[in-house]
Order: structure tokens, then C-alpha cells, then sequence
């Protein structure tokens, strides 16, 4: 029995040592908080304790207040227990990029706040409640953080190499020798913590044109897509024009992308470089912004202490790319006339509304023989499997009929 025995057990530790290799092992640090980016929303989630007892998944948004959603709440209710209510609205629009909306309730005061076995024990000093679930899209997010005003001790590191958030103190910390590192400057010392910084930034576009992009760009965790220009930026023209375009649907308008080789000081190259361009007015505080897709080239670095950003670059860089872009055709406004008013139709060649003649100032009343004024949501997505679309339209008072081919094999997401 006792070489059967032996042979058994050389074979079982065998066994156990090749499985330890087939998953990957996570570094056991107390301190690192551990991250997931889920493709649809593209936000940093991840695991945050508060009042000492109740885990929360926070997106971490720099530009963000600190936000519970509404369901969490309700099931925690001691969270704002003893916090003062200042008061309720439903008049305030919870993002720059959209006027929409939304109910929310303001309290004096925050819950506290443990990220890994760190204390953060005030962010503005005030918490907001709304329907986060819902406006995001997300069930697992159950609120959003930022770091707070006040602190002037900590460094935060955001690792895209391994996914993980770790905050370190600033005396015990040295930024890594082969990050680029640029003094930050908060447009709004009063508001939520944001930063922005100045980077020079080369752009070398698909059909040999070349820019260069020098300027101060506001840094937002919570925006998935690489570097944007807004309206009122010098530069917005010279993206829009060039050819090749990808037109996206975001936030009930459109955004447009085009690819690009960019060069950070001279010597990083960044190929599949996105420069997006958004056309309409923004509540934000700059014409230029960064955001995940050119951050997670990086693990990033937040020094408070001595108010500066550390960019250091990784190898592996991996677009997290969302299914949920479909691409945007055309988009409309209802008129008081029981139609839909085209308020712009996109300028690319394979947008099939366009090429079958679907202008600006277009009034539709009626799609497939369904009225505009019965059209649901449900049937408007039901068009979009259809082979073929009538349009009856209005157009300076004529009545015309246009022809839509629906093309279903159209490349969607961003």
C-alpha cells in the first residue's frame, strides 16, 4: 500500500502546483483596492467601505461630487441618518455633456469614506442622492467619489497595468523615475476636486496632416473616450473636416472621432490615437479634456502634496471599447405640427439615411405608415431591424416620400 500511496500523493501535489499556475496571482496588499472597467459605461469601479461597515461600488470620477444612488440609500439608511438635509431638487443637470434633469436630495456632510486601509473622512462635505442606477445604466454602481479638496498629504495611484487604486502617503512615496510629470492647476479651487495640465501633444492625422496640440486639458476619470475638443476650441474645424470620420450616438446627440498618430514630447508615440470633437455648449470648465482611453496608456499618479500629475507609461495599452455605441444617423426635435424636426443628418458616406436624401429642416410625420405622434421607443427600435424604411416628410411645405435602406451589417460600438 505504501507506494500507492506515495504515487498518490507525488501525483495530487503535482496536480495542486500546475493549478496554482493556470490563475493568475493577485498581489495580497492591504492598501491596493482592486478596479474593474465595465466596457458599456467605461467608469472605474470599484469597492469603497463606508462608515466602517458597508462596502460600496463607486465609480471614481475626478470632476465628480460624492453620490449615493437613491435604492442604495434606502437600503442603508443610517448612511445620511445623521446628516442634515439642505435641500431637495429636481432642477439640476448631473453632467456637463447633457441638460437633462434629474431629482436629488443634498445633505450636509458625508459618510466616511475607506479606500484599501486609508481614511477619507471628507470630500466637499456634502453627499447627494439621485437615481444614479438609472441615469448611468449600470446596477452595480451604487455611487460615485472623488478625491476630497482638503487633502494636501496623499498621493493617489491609479494602476492600469494590474487595475488597482492605491493611496500612499506623500512622505513615504517617490514618484517612478520614468513618469512625466506636469504641475496641475485646479480651475475651480471651490468646486469638486479637478485638475487640469498642459501637455504638449503632436498629432499626425490618417491623411498626413499635422498639428500639434499644446494645451491645458482637463483631466475626467469618468469620460471613457481619449482626448476631446469641445466647442470654442481654435482646433475644432480641423478635426471635423477631416475625412473618415466615425460618427457615434452619445447622451441623446453625437460625438465624432478620427484616428491619429500622436507623439508626447517628442520621443512617446501613441499610435490608434482618438481625438474626439463635440459640437454643442458645455458646462465645462475647458476646450480640451483627457480622459480613460488616453489615461489607462499610463498609471497615474495624483500628488497632492505637491500638486502634480506622474504619467508613467505602461506597455500593454488596451482600448476598452464599448458595444454600446451604435452609430448616430441623424437626430430630431418634435414640433409642435405632430413631426419630427431633422435638426442635423450626418456628413459621412455610409450613413444610409443620407445618401437616400434625408436633409436638415426635414419634418418626418410618419414612418412605415406609422404617425409620428403613435411612434413609441419600442417601435422605433423595431425600424432598425427592418430591411427597408418609408419616410413621409415635409420639406419647405412639399410632401415627400424617401426610401431609407437599412444597412444591418453597419460596424457599431466606440
Amino acid at each position: 500500500m505504501k507506494p500507492i500511496i506515495t504515487i498518490y500523493f507525488l501525483l495530487t501535489t503535482l496536480c495542486l502546483g500546475l493549478c496554482s499556475g493556470c490563475t493568475p496571482k493577485q498581489d495580497v496588499n492591504p492598501g491596493r483596492t482592486y478596479f474593474t472597467l465595465n466596457p458599456n459605461d467605461r467608469k472605474i469601479l470599484l469597492p469603497v467601505v463606508l462608515n466602517d461597515s458597508i462596502t460600496a461600488n463607486l465609480v471614481f470620477d475626478t470632476g465628480g461630487a460624492l453620490v449615493l444612488d437613491s435604492t442604495f440609500s434606502a437600503t442603508y439608511p443610517n448612511l445620511t441618518a445623521n446628516l442634515f438635509n439642505i435641500y431637495t431638487s429636481s432642477s439640476s443637470s448631473p453632467t456637463g455633456w447633457v441638460r437633462s434633469n434629474i431629482h436629488r436630495s443634498i445633505y450636509e456632510g458625508v459618510p466616511n469614506l475607506k479606500i484599501g486601509d486609508v481614511n477619507m473622512t471628507s470630500i466637499d462635505n456634502s453627499t447627494q442622492i439621485w437615481n444614479l442606477k438609472k441615469f448611468n445604466g449600470n446596477p452595480d454602481v451604487d455611487g460615485i467619489f472623488n478625491i476630497s479638496n482638503n487633502d494636501t498629504t496623499n498621493i493617489w495611484e491609479i494602476n492600469f497595468e494590474e487595475n488597482y487604486m492605491e493611496v500612499h502617503s506623500a512622505n513615504e512615496f517617490s514618484m517612478p523615475k520614468d513618469c512625466f510629470v506636469y504641475p496641475f492647476i485646479r480651475p475651480d479651487p471651490h468646486r469638486a476636486f479637478r485638475v487640469s495640465i498642459t501637455i504638449p501633444l503632436k498629432i499626425k492625422c490618417a491623411n498626413g496632416d499635422t498639428l500639434t496640440l499644446h494645451h491645458s486639458y482637463l483631466i475626467d476619470t469618468a469620460m471613457p473616450w481619449d482626448i476631446v475638443v469641445l466647442r470654442g476650441a481654435k482646433e475644432l474645424d480641423f478635426f471635423n473636416n477631416q475625412e473618415g470620420a466615425v460618427w457615434t450616438s452619445s447622451m441623446g446627440s453625437y460625438i465624432r472621432h478620427c484616428n491619429v498618430d500622436g507623439t508626447l514630447h517628442d520621443d512617446f508615440k501613441m499610435d490608434s490615437l482618438r481625438i474626439y470633437t463635440n459640437d454643442h455648449n458645455n458646462r465645462l470648465s475647458s476646450d480640451y479634456m483627457i480622459g480613460i482611453n488616453f489615461l489607462k496608456r499610463f498609471n497615474v499618479f495624483f500628488d497632492m502634496k505637491n500638486n502634480q500629475v506622474g504619467l508613467q507609461p505602461i506597455k500593454n495599452f488596451q482600448r476598452v471599447v464599448s458595444p454600446m455605441g451604435i452609430r448616430f444617423h441623424f437626430s430630431y426635435a418634435p414640433t409642435t405640427q405632430n413631426a419630427l424636426l431633422v435638426t442635423k443628418v450626418a456628413d459621412y458616406e455610409a450613413n444610409y439615411y443620407k445618401t437616400a436624401g434625408l436633409r436638415e429642416g426635414d419634418e418626418i410625420v410618419a414612418i412605415n405608415g406609422k404617425q409620428y405622434e403613435v411612434i413609441t421607443h419600442d417601435n422605433y427600435e423595431a425600424f432598425r431591424s427592418q430591411d427597408t424604411l418609408l419616410l413621409d416628410i415635409i420639406r419647405k411645405g412639399r410632401s415627400l416620400e424617401i426610401v431609407v435602406p437599412v444597412n444591418k451589417t453597419e460596424v457599431q460600438g466606440d
